[in-house]
């Protein structure tokens, strides 16, 4: 069967013939044109200074005139910053007043940066003071009652408050529940009734108290507040509040003990022991669920303990401190407490302890809490305490105020306030709350259904409070307006404590398309007034901020960033200079913040500017003629794709070439593009050329231009006759021979190089150093020679290596116990593993793994300069997707754009779509092929 394959072989090569024997056979309808009309008043300037001699034409280059174009010192910017920013992921501290005044200037207008007050003691809070309700038997959130925060650091010790009144419109016991959840974790559960006579004059509610700690966490934190209603009747809460405040810089004290404790007698529920480190005040508070009795008449209380006995707080009366009797044991109720204490430098002892009044009787606690922390963390205390007994037969008595006094300013105030409350009797219904300015936000009213029922705390409040001015704070009991018994009540104490002030600078601001990897850079901030602290300015190296100036002055401030300007994007950030315990707020003004960028290379770049027609072209011929008055200038022409909305970086409309030693003398570089040449021109036919050349030279480098022209090719018409005849005439011709020939196997062997990798694609080794290559390959040619030459050279030449391919690549095998990273590619892991201390396994896949992979390249800290090879691109996209890969290239690319890094990319375009191939192409300024010993692209000069 051999010699019918090659029948056809030879067959379609005679049809090849034919038709390219028909092309030049037949007349053509349009073959080439001359387009340019180039005008020499037509051209820009960029970066260049300009005279002209002469004039440009198109009609013949080398003539005696030319347009001249006289240079300047290379790359010098004045890049302004862009944005504000926020790279470390911790949110920016402070505020600007105009920070579009810093990208312009200096001109005198000022983008004031001012310190923001960010209180150590922080908090945040929710108040719900209107009445929600719900029939839902299953656990359901109180609508609005619900709080997100994230604290900055692990460190961080933040107490959750939670207080409510509650109630449900059933007489029976334990018909609604409460509990809060922080993070889907639920504490403090309760159930309630309010089993009422008459509901007037004060709708009877239960109050609702308990707290939480939360440290050791970095991620946001959700408290809400949830109820639930047994079939048939409605669950009630109002007077909401929820407020999480960080308390760690008061030496807070804390502990917990969770779920059910069963009361079988005298016993200690939770024990919190500390010793302070100097003398001074604590608020105390302790809170614990105690449920109802199934049966008995006497009930449980609970109260704190101070060091073993010294007080007992509250002490004891009669009726005792805080029980109540019911025959459901799931009627969960709080108890709790708040009080101060000044305590010494000696380890002191805080126990919640309970009793049953009846010792063969048993009840249950729950969620046990006591806490502590420094009144001298707050810049002021104002309080009222009253422990003695009082009682009233009035409607509302005031029990303690207090008026704070004016702050002048706008001040933030914790507030804890508490009240017990009893009855002598049945008749009255009890009433006990707390008012701010007169306002209710805590209020428990209930009745006694029994002698034997005994009522326990009445009303906890804690909630922030922010004015400018005084205000008012009060403890209340009467009798509710119903009946004629005597209400009860001690332990009354409100706390006001004023948050201090703290305050920071933390601002950042970036550059997202800087010009980098030029030999000078500086940061020039120019500072106007500026406030009496000091304001430093700190760069972000990719990983932490590194300090510039320890302070800003006035005029212009400049330090060198060029070892930090490695990327387009670029970060600093200022900061205040004392950022603890700061209760001055100071403002800095900033006229302009910019990068200044220059090299010492002369530079020539111009733009030149042409019309042509809009016809269907086939093939776009343009040609520059040009020389430089210095020898071996760094020449880039480009030419403008209108699709892309750019110059071209690489492959068609990108020429970039050393000129010749000979000083003005015309050089014609010309180049052919077949792949949509109508990508160069514009819907009306004009096009763009741009000629830059850069040289370190001390004297005037100049450009002459002679000759610009574009050239197209328009398609042809064909005689399909004549093809036909051609074709009968070939096959006979062809056929007698076709069947003489037999394919032979072909055998291809490893042949061994002179010439070490990259000598043998004609490059030098300087020429490589730095650049991210792409090599082309032809998998049915042994290409791993040249990859073998490419890693040898790196290790003789002691860099450190990273090889990226297959674990059973020849790479590998060959190189295995060499000293080299290899990065493994695999689709048996899901996430990177390390297998030794030379080999991480990395899913193929996953291409945000494999950029993590890369990154631990870049931070490794080493003096060699470092070498990367990739096996293979071609992979990855059957792998993973065009589009992916090519964005995982594009952002790679950039992020090892170091000269101090070199790349070798390795690719397989006989495998791709012709489109996806030219795409990889483009994104590379340096080409190869193992296909022909040369360069594809030139390698464009640095």
């Amino acid at each position: 069967m051999i010699w019918k394959r090659n029948i056809f072989q030879w067959v379609y090569l005679g049809l090849l013939l034919i038709i390219f024997s028909a092309q030049l056979l037949l007349p053509n309808t349009a073959s080439s044109q001359s387009i340019s009309t180039y005008n020499p008043a037509d051209y820009n300037l960029l970066g260049a200074t300009s005279y002209i001699s002469g004039e440009l034409t198109d009609i013949q280059a080398n003539d005696a005139t030319s347009m001249r174009f006289r240079g300047n010192y290379g790359t010098d910017i004045s890049d302004f910053i862009d944005n504000i920013s926020d790279v470390d992921s911790f949110m920016d501290i402070g505020t600007h007043s105009n920070f579009t005044a810093q990208t312009k200037g200096p001109n005198s207008i000022q983008d004031t940066l001012t310190e923001q007050n960010t209180e150590n003691i922080a908090y945040k809070e929710i108040t719900i003071p209107s009445e929600q309700a719900t029939t839902n038997t299953a656990w359901t959130d109180v609508l609005g009652a619900n709080v997100n925060f994230t604290p900055k650091s692990s460190t961080e010790e933040w107490l959750v408050f939670v207080t409510a009144d509650i109630r449900s419109n059933s007489t029976t016991e334990n018909q609604a529940r409460f509990r809060y959840s922080i993070n889907g974790v639920s504490s403090g559960e309760i159930g309630v009734q309010q089993g009422t006579i008459n509901p007037t004059p004060i709708i009877p509610h239960n109050v609702y108290f308990h707290f939480t700690r939360i440290t050791g966490v970095t991620s946001q934190q959700t408290v809400k507040f949830q109820y639930q209603a047994s079939s048939g009747v409605t669950a009630f809460a109002r007077n909401v509040h929820i407020l999480c405040i960080r308390l760690d810089p008061a030496n807070l004290e804390y502990t917990e003990v969770n779920g059910d404790i069963s009361i079988a007698g005298a016993q200690t529920l939770a024990t919190l022991q500390f010793t302070p480190p100097s003398i001074g005040d604590y608020i105390i508070a302790y809170c614990v669920m105690v449920s109802e009795l199934p049966s008995g008449s006497a009930g449980a209380e609970t109260w704190l303990d101070f060091d073993s006995g010294t007080s007992l707080y509250p002490a004891e009366w009669s009726p005792p401190n805080t029980r109540r009797i019911h025959t459901d044991s799931e009627q969960f109720e709080p108890h709790g407490l708040l009080t101060r204490i000044n305590l010494t430098t000696s380890q002191h002892t805080f126990a919640v302890g309970t009793r049953l009044r009846v010792a063969s009787e048993n009840s249950t606690a729950r969620d046990v809490r006591i806490t502590a922390f420094r009144v001298d963390a707050f810049d002021l205390l104002e309080f009222d305490e009253d422990t003695a007994v009082s009682s009233t037969t009035q409607v509302e008595t005031v029990r303690s105020v207090v008026n704070t006094q004016d702050p002048g300013e706008q001040r933030d105030y914790l507030i804890l306030a508490g009240i017990h409350t009893i009855s002598n009797g049945i008749s009255s219904r009890e009433a006990g709350g707390i008012e701010i300015d007169d306002v209710i936000v805590q209020r428990k009213g209930d009745q006694r259904l029994s002698f034997a029922e005994i009522a326990r705390i009445a009303s906890h409040h804690v909630s922030i409070k922010t004015t400018n001015t005084s205000f008012k704070v009060e403890t209340t009991y009467g009798t509710g307006g119903v009946g004629f018994d005597t209400i009860h009540s001690k332990q009354s104490v409100i706390y006001i404590l004023k948050i201090p002030k703290n305050y920071e600078l933390d601002l950042e601001v970036q550059w997202i398309n800087a010009t980098h990897n030029v030999s000078n850079a500086e940061l020039c901030i120019f500072g106007m007034t500026l406030g009496s602290e000091k304001i430093s300015v700190d760069v972000w190296n990719g990983t932490t901020w590194q300090n510039l100036l320890v302070d800003l002055t006035i005029g212009w401030n400049n330090i060198s960033v060029s070892d930090y300007l490695y990327s387009s994007t670029f970060t600093i950030r200022f900061k205040g200079g004392n950022e603890t315990g700061d209760t001055s707020q100071d403002s800095w003004d900033i006229d302009v913040t910019l990068l200044h960028i220059w090299s010492n290379d002369m530079a020539v770049e111009v733009e030149f500017l042409g019309s042509s027609n809009i016809d269907n072209w086939f093939q776009l011929t343009w040609t520059v003629d040009s020389a430089w008055t210095t020898g071996s200038v760094n020449v880039t022409l480009q030419l403008y794709n209108y699709t892309l909305n750019d110059y071209s970086p690489s492959g068609n409309g990108y020429v970039s070439y050393t000129s010749n030693s000979i000083l003005d003398e015309n050089e014609t570089v010309d180049q052919i593009v077949t792949a949509n040449p109508t990508h160069f021109r514009n819907a009306t036919g004009h096009w763009k050329v741009k000629i830059k050349g850069v040289k370190a030279v001390a004297s005037q480098l100049e450009l002459q231009v002679d000759l610009i022209k574009y050239e197209v090719a328009l398609p042809q018409s064909f005689d399909w006759t004549t093809v036909i005849v051609c074709t009968g005439v070939v096959l006979g011709f062809l056929l007698p021979f076709a069947v003489r020939f037999k394919r032979k196997k072909k055998r291809h062997k490893p042949t061994a190089s002179t010439h070490t990798f990259p000598e043998q694609f004609g490059v030098t080794p300087q020429q490589m150093v730095g650049k991210k290559t792409l090599l082309e390959v032809d998998p049915t040619l042994d290409y791993h020679n040249a990859l073998f030459g490419f890693v040898s050279k790196a290790i003789t030449d002691g860099q450190s290596l990273f090889i990226f391919t297959g674990k059973n690549s020849p790479l590998h095998t060959a190189f295995c116990v060499k000293n080299i990273g290899f990065f493994l590619l695999t689709s048996k892991v899901s996430s990177s593993k390390r297998i030794s201390k030379k080999e991480v396994l990395i899913p193929v896949s996953d291409l945000s793994v494999l950029l993590d992979a890369f990154a631990k390249i870049l931070r490794e800290r080493t003096r060699k300069p470092r070498t990367i090879l990739f096996d293979n691109i071609s992979d990855t996209i059957l792998m993973s997707g065009f589009d992916k890969t090519y964005r995982f290239l594009r952002f790679l690319l950039e992020a090892i754009s170091s000269p101090k890094i070199t790349a070798l990319f390795i690719f397989n375009p006989s495998a791709h779509d012709p489109a996806i191939s030219s795409s990889i192409r483009g994104l590379f300024q340096f080409r190869l092929t193992d296909l022909k010993p040369k360069i594809v692209e030139s390698i464009r000069p640095d």
